[in-house]
């Protein structure tokens, strides 16, 4: 499996991104008959490799006439349908969650659909820690699930005298402290004592006003590693292997080294002391482990900026990182140039401490402000799906001393540091393969939406919060002093205004051919009625579904929509589906091969639910391993 999917996606993301068609991609990264993909890849590989030697095909990432090679193979792959027949020892034990966050998470859709997105609102029952001073610039950097006990959250706060916000200085420079905190809480309403987990000083420091900022922090669930990510004298990322309650420099492994590389004095702009350059272009070294080659860079197109986000994904550490590209704007900017924007790069790291040089670039495109930059962008995981919100952020013309994100560094007479105000937080969505280092496959599916209102930074990734007596399950981000929530599952889903449908990814039927347990994630509320009695535009919403044969189509005997309990004036995160008994439908059942045997007409192993939806929301189906009563 693991051979098929490394030479698949190394084709799609060095070669041909741009040409495989997205519905065959979904497809292939759906499929999960392991023994059937081996051996319809050995088929087909059979029949092409003579074609190629075989050091060729060991360097397939880079060949890419071996990439044209796989590109046929993909495509052959897709159209004999290898997602089939699967084997009942399969079953998941565990419910599935099909998340539909945008039209690429749909099977044959038809209709009308958009991708529809929320902003998360104020939770007025939940607290953030309350002695932390936010006016002063304390803020919470992330939320984890405890490493040691179930049902704990790690909150963690960075409280002090740091330059967030950026503060007057009168009568020299003074010495700053930042203080990295740590509290557990069940609820976000009652937490423990803040233990100091890292401290910063600035005594000492030439530039105090680049003293540490906290900029994340992400624990690999694996192995319980812990990293935060900081930025002030420099870029270092600290190590915990204790669950966060202490961390050290994986540079000298000290708790309080010093950073690797040092910051000029310049607001911002790294001093160009050794670079590393590569495939035509360059960046700062940030870690002494990283230099694999020193060189004098000719025409560098981009560097890293002061912004680190990282997370752990398949095993691997990764680092969403904003860097500067070159680009001529409108309006200068407080990078101190009018020759550079603020774009999302990428890099990874197996252990945390050496890391690979930048994967290339993500940038605005023809449906943004053409003076757009992305200044942060924050990924994370919502029920095993990838997602990001990233900050939108334009230059703007110099317009006096009360105007812009920081007026008084602002250069009145050739409009430099001039810092414009932010735009909203924007949800991103991951890209299929679930990797986020494939810059190019992540999704904007929701870009006139706020993920977050007015000047709320959401720096913590969030966590689900299990219900209690009076809310139901919800995705709770800790932000600016207060709690934001979301129910689960309803970050983005798909709307119809009119009579839309589409069909789940696959699922597997229960061996004497029943269907398994099914509820829905949707909003389908009606408004007012008219006031002459009876109602029209407010009573439009409706959902029903039937169960369909995931590759002839064909509805299976039993759960057709005639028989389904429609779904009218309901919102729910879980409501159930359910289907009018049939007794006199035939049922399907197992043979001595371990395979369920199809009756003509109704489902093979597996199949697929069909949503019918109007004036509603899907936001998730969910298939449960119990039989509908």
């Amino acid at each position: 499996r693991q051979a098929v999917k490394t030479y698949l996606n190394e084709y799609i993301k060095v070669n041909c991104s741009s040409q495989l068609p997205m519905e065959i991609r979904r497809r292939l990264w759906e499929c999960s008959d392991i023994r059937e993909i081996l051996e319809k890849f050995v088929l087909i590989f059979s029949r092409v490799r003579p074609h190629f030697s075989k050091r060729a095909f060991s360097e397939a990432a880079r060949a890419r006439v071996v990439g044209m090679k796989l590109y046929n193979v993909a495509v052959t792959l897709s159209w004999i349908g290898i997602c089939v027949g699967a084997h009942n020892d399969d079953i998941p034990s565990s419910p599935q969650e099909f998340l539909f966050l945008d039209i690429l998470d749909t099977h044959d859709p038809w209709g009308l659909i958009d991708a529809a997105a929320n902003t998360v609102q104020e939770a007025q029952d939940l607290h953030a820690p309350a002695d932390l001073d936010y006016e002063q610039g304390a803020l919470v950097v992330g939320v984890l699930n405890s490493k040691d006990s179930a049902g704990v959250y790690e909150v963690y706060a960075v409280n002090g005298t740091g330059p967030e916000p950026l503060q007057t200085v009168t009568g020299g420079k003074p010495t700053l402290t930042v203080d990295v905190l740590r509290y557990e809480t069940r609820d976000f309403v009652t937490y423990t004592a803040a233990t100091v987990c890292l401290s910063f000083t600035s005594e000492g420091d030439p530039y105090p006003n680049t003293m540490a900022t906290v900029k994340s922090i992400a624990r690999n669930e694996a192995t319980g590693q812990t990293l935060l990510a900081v930025f002030g004298n420099g870029i270092n990322m600290y190590v915990s292997d204790d669950g966060g309650r202490s961390f050290r420099d994986t540079t000298n492994g000290t708790p309080n080294g010093v950073p690797v590389h040092k910051r000029s004095a310049d607001w911002g702009l790294w001093s160009l002391d050794v670079w590393n350059c590569v495939g035509g272009y360059s960046q700062p070294i940030l870690f002494t482990l990283l230099v694999s080659s020193v060189a004098t860079c000719v025409g560098s197109n981009f560097d890293d900026k002061d912004d680190i986000n990282v997370i752990s994904a398949n095993g691997v550490w990764v680092d969403m990182q904003i860097t500067k590209q070159n680009w001529t704007l409108k309006y200068c900017d407080n990078l101190d140039s009018c020759d550079k924007r603020r774009v999302v790069s990428v890099r990874n790291s197996s252990d945390g401490i050496t890391w690979s040089d930048d994967l290339g670039l993500r940038v605005p495109d023809e449906n943004d402000p053409p003076e757009l930059q992305f200044y942060r962008m924050r990924p994370f995981f919502v029920s095993g799906r990838l997602l990001a919100h990233t900050l939108l952020y334009a230059p703007a013309p110099w317009l006096g001393s009360a105007y812009g994100r920081q007026p008084r560094l602002c250069n009145k007479h050739n409009s430099t540091r001039c810092h414009g105000p932010h735009l909203y937080e924007e949800w991103w969505v991951g890209p299929v393969s679930g990797r986020p280092e494939d810059l190019q496959g992540w999704r904007r599916p929701y870009r006139r939406t706020p993920a977050a209102p007015q000047d709320v930074w959401l720096m913590a990734q969030p966590v689900t919060l299990s219900a209690s007596s009076s809310q139901p399950k919800r995705i709770v981000f800790v932000g600016n002093g207060k709690v934001y929530s979301l129910p689960e599952n309803r970050i983005g889903g798909l709307y119809a205004p009119a009579n839309g449908e589409f069909s789940t990814p696959s699922f597997r039927m229960l061996p004497n051919g029943s269907a398994p347990a099914l509820s829905i994630n949707a909003e389908a509320t009606w408004g007012a009625k008219l006031i002459g009695g009876g109602c029209d535009e407010g009573c439009a919403a409706y959902i029903f579904a039937e169960i369909v044969d995931a590759t002839s189509g064909e509805v299976v005997k039993g759960f057709d929509r005639s028989r389904f309990h429609t779904l009218l004036n309901v919102s729910g995160t879980a409501m159930p589906l359910r289907w009018t008994a049939n007794a006199s439908a035939p049922r399907n059942t197992i043979n001595a091969h371990g395979r369920i045997d199809v009756v003509p007409g109704t489902a093979s192993a597996l199949v697929r639910l069909r949503v019918y939806f109007r004036d509603a929301t899907v936001y998730a189906v969910t298939v449960g391993s119990l039989e509908l009563n």
